[in-house]
């Protein structure tokens, strides 16, 4: 039928080089008769292009793990910031409600329900400013009819 004939060439060790180069084979030729020859290029040109190939890669995960690493920071990390001062509209707050709880009480008097609304009021701008983390002068704001008794 047919008539297959294979040479082979003999490989040696270069025991200096690096692994992918250590072996040194010539090109192997397998004939058949009516078929043209098949020829493996060397492993050193495989080395070399597998080399190549895997540097490539290596730089390509590089680059996109640090564009990833990037755009998360941007997205996600601010810069360190102080919290707003909320004393200067505490203040004004609690003095605009003791203006108006003692404008009320001048006209309705001290225990008018218009008095207990403003310092409902009043007291929810104390919480407001308990909220904000801000503190007002409890010497003005919290005596007499300005705080539930």
């Amino acid at each position: 039928m047919y008539d297959l004939h294979v040479n082979f060439t003999v490989i040696t060790n270069l025991p200096n080089l690096l692994p992918a180069a250590r072996i040194k084979a010539k090109v192997v030729a397998v004939e058949n008769k009516g078929a043209a020859s098949v020829r493996d290029p060397a492993p050193a040109a495989w080395a070399a292009r597998e080399a190549t190939m895997t540097n490539n890669r290596a730089w390509t995960r590089l680059i996109l793990t640090s564009a990833l690493a990037g755009g998360l920071l941007f997205a996600v990390g601010t810069t360190a910031r102080a919290d707003r001062d909320w004393g200067p509209d505490c203040s004004r707050r609690l003095e605009a409600d003791r203006a108006r709880i003692d404008h009320d009480a001048s006209r309705f008097g001290n225990e008018s329900r218009q008095v207990n609304r403003d310092v409902a009021r009043m007291d929810t701008d104390r919480q407001w400013c308990r909220d904000h983390k801000s503190d007002w002068d409890h010497n003005r704001f919290d005596v007499g009819i300005y705080f539930h008794k």
